[in-house]
């Protein structure tokens, strides 16, 4: 388990490093408001399926004990992001998966603590049979973060919506777009 938390350190520094409001104009009436209507990718390689409003951006960055960590990422006045670690064995049944949970919520929150993060929300969820966590914070700059996690086999898979606290633009703007966030967040799917 010490290996697999110190690849989480590592981790979710990069998350919270990245983490930033995505673009401060808004667009005109783009696909982004409109969740109903956007695109399912399937991605067979990391075992998954989800809802983008147009084809992310992906990037992959190997790790230093044999993990490959895949981002799919669309920035607009939303930013949407998946990360999806895989790692050389599986993790599933010898994690405990709440300890890893606590250990990733930790972490995400030291790494932005300058930020003064307060979770306004957080459940234990499930999908497709396998134990997540869904989180809901908001920080001192504005930024209003909505994720999940789950552990599947040997992948860890980290989803998150970034809003603007406060945004009023388009539709679908109430609570700071949870509509849009929770759009993105409730698409995916595991294969």
């Amino acid at each position: 388990m010490k290996a697999a938390i110190s690849f989480l350190t590592a981790f979710l520094f990069l998350l919270s490093a990245g983490s930033a409001i995505a673009q401060k104009q808004p667009p005109a009436m783009s696909p982004d408001y409109f969740p109903e209507r956007w695109e399912e990718f399937t991605y067979q390689d990391d075992l998954f399926k989800i809802h983008f409003p147009k084809t992310p951006q992906v990037a992959s960055i190997p790790g230093k004990k044999g993990e490959t960590t895949r981002i799919y990422k669309h920035r607009s006045f939303v930013a949407f992001e998946i990360r999806v670690t895989t790692f050389p064995a599986t993790l599933e049944g010898k994690i405990p998966v709440e300890a890893l949970f606590e250990e990733m919520k930790k972490l995400g929150l030291e790494g932005i603590k300058n930020y003064n993060p307060k979770i306004i929300a957080e459940t234990d969820i499930t999908q497709d049979g396998k134990a997540g966590r869904f989180i809901h914070a908001e920080t001192s700059d504005g930024a209003v973060l909505r994720m999940k996690f789950f552990l599947s086999g040997a992948r860890i898979f980290y989803l998150f919506a970034e809003t603007e606290k406060g945004a009023k633009h388009g539709i679908n703007w109430e609570n700071d777009f949870e509509k849009v966030a929770m759009g993105f967040l409730d698409s995916f799917k595991l294969l």
